[in-house]
């Protein structure tokens, strides 16, 4: 076979401009977690870096460890702002944030930080893109011998000082004074497309508390009664908002007694209403839960075993699918079985899972929005290079906009990207030329899309479906001759495409 591309390459590669991979929506991008130590030396901190693909990892000494509680925020640009443990804060050089150390509860490990999933979030400030908000816990043992959150604080990040490394300017302000359910700090965009909504649950009761981030602040919380009472205390879990923000699911685990809530959201007044329990007697001890990027599938990881649910079905029980039971392998070795613990949806529109002990794998959802087994998990697929105790980020949905059409779409932010800024709808392409595999960057929208690859001749020689609020795809482009190609995204009635040149 000939090779006449190669004499041609460099006319194709300066017709298309490259700046390397789009970095306009890369606030949860960096997954970090890891720790000094270890069985064996096995131990060290790590970053999950979505940036690219395939899914880079590597070692980065730093200061902090991590347990369960795991926060992080990115700016829109992808460059690593702020993370915490819920011990402290640390700035984007890995040292202290000036201002950052946080109080100790007595569930709070002084080297690994707060024991607990979901213990703090992250969210930008809807009214001042410098301004930071960090929503947190302080998880204590009461006198009756259980573990509790006691309050809801929130601090102010101002990112400017410090040459930009930035400074923790107001800190420790109570937004609810109640004893709540461990962990389980959760947010949705508000109908508004600008605000946040922040959840958090009273322990052993049925009350919900709603505080709401505006430009103007943090507001005075609201409550509503609604569903079962939760009885149990203990309860090691995880809470999510599906990514559209219509729905919002709870797991918690504890035995036999086991407790799935799905509730509907109203993201306009923050209203939940048809709540369904779900009780799931598998005797786990934990547990976790994440939906799919089409918000139309839950997954129940819960320890021995990982559960499917329809929220489209007629009866969502009933659509219950066990599509793993957890195979016996221990990682690195026993007794350290690399069990089903906490989900977190990624960038790549894929469902990841960690596991209930100390391990160097995650188990992977490669195909979330599909049915039953073909939503194809694969357990400890994904290799980490050191040990990771728990951790998993605590991410909502940062790119959700505005409900469009409703009473409170009053801020003209519930329209695609490409019509607030047509410019912004793109693709990046990397490597370009390439050989056998090509990665596409492109922006998180609310719809499903498909990316084309076509030939010379304007055959379609590729097609692939692109998850809903995903960043990143690797597609595999090795059966394809040398050439000059076009990479299509299709959304709705809009195409955007990008040249590329496979050479070997």
């Amino acid at each position: 076979m000939t090779r006449p591309w190669k004499y041609i390459l460099l006319f194709f590669v300066a017709l298309y401009h490259f700046d390397g991979m789009s970095q306009t929506s890369g606030i949860n991008n960096y997954w970090l977690s890891g720790y000094q130590g270890g069985i064996s030396g096995g131990g060290g901190q790590m970053t999950l870096n979505f940036d690219t693909l395939p899914l880079f990892i590597h070692r980065t000494p730093r200061k902090m460890n991590f347990d369960a509680t795991n926060a992080s925020i990115s700016d829109r640009r992808g460059n690593l702002l702020f993370y915490s443990n819920g011990g402290w804060i640390a700035n984007s050089i890995h040292d202290s944030l000036s201002n950052g150390r946080l109080p100790y509860g007595t569930y709070n490990h002084r080297y690994y930080g707060e024991q607990v999933p979901q213990e703090s979030l992250f969210l930008e400030s809807p009214g001042d893109t410098n301004i930071y908000f960090m929503f947190y816990n302080l998880v204590e043992v009461m006198p009756a011998g259980y573990v509790a959150s006691k309050y809801l604080y929130y601090l102010r990040i101002d990112k400017r000082p410090n040459n930009g490394l930035g400074a923790v300017i107001q800190k420790n302000i109570s937004a609810i004074n109640d004893t709540l359910i461990v962990g389980e700090i959760t947010s949705c965009k508000h109908g508004n497309g600008r605000d946040w909504w922040v959840i958090c649950h009273r322990i052993q009761s049925n009350l919900f508390y709603k505080v709401l981030l505006t430009p103007q602040g943090v507001s005075s919380p609201t409550t509503q009664y609604i569903g079962d009472t939760m009885q149990f205390v203990q309860a090691i879990g995880q809470a999510v908002f599906s990514p559209d923000g219509t729905k919002y699911a709870s797991y918690h685990a504890k035995h036999n007694d086991n407790d799935l809530l799905i509730l509907d959201f109203d993201r306009c007044s923050g209203t939940f209403s048809n709540p369904i329990h779900i009780t799931i007697d598998d005797s786990a001890s934990a547990g976790g839960v994440a939906f799919s990027p089409n918000s139309q599938l839950i997954y129940v990881s819960s320890i021995n075993y990982v559960y499917q649910f329809d929220v489209a079905a007629a009866n969502i029980p009933l659509s219950k699918r066990k599509i793993a039971t957890y195979d016996g392998y221990y990682s690195p070795q026993p007794p350290f079985s690399s069990n089903f613990f906490l989900a977190q949806l990624a960038p790549d529109g894929k469902i990841y899972i960690n596991s209930a002990n100390t391990v160097v794998d995650l188990h992977v959802i490669n195909q979330p929005d599909s049915l039953g087994l073909a939503c194809d998990l694969v357990q400890h697929s994904f290799h980490l290079p050191a040990l990771n105790a728990f951790t998993i980020p605590n991410h909502p949905n940062y790119f959700l906009r505005a409900d469009s059409g409703s009473v409170c779409d009053t801020l003209m932010l519930g329209l695609p990207n490409f019509f607030l800024n047509k410019e912004k709808l793109s693709i990046d392409l990397y490597p370009n030329p390439s050989n056998d595999k090509l990665i596409v960057s492109y922006q998180p929208i609310d719809t499903p899309q498909t990316l084309e690859v076509v030939d010379i001749s304007g055959k379609t020689v590729l097609k692939s479906n692109v998850p809903q609020w995903s960043q990143y795809q690797n597609l595999d482009i090795s059966k394809l001759f040398e050439g000059v190609y076009l990479c299509r995204l299709v959304c709705r009635d809009k195409i955007v495409s990008a040249k590329f040149v496979i050479s070997r």
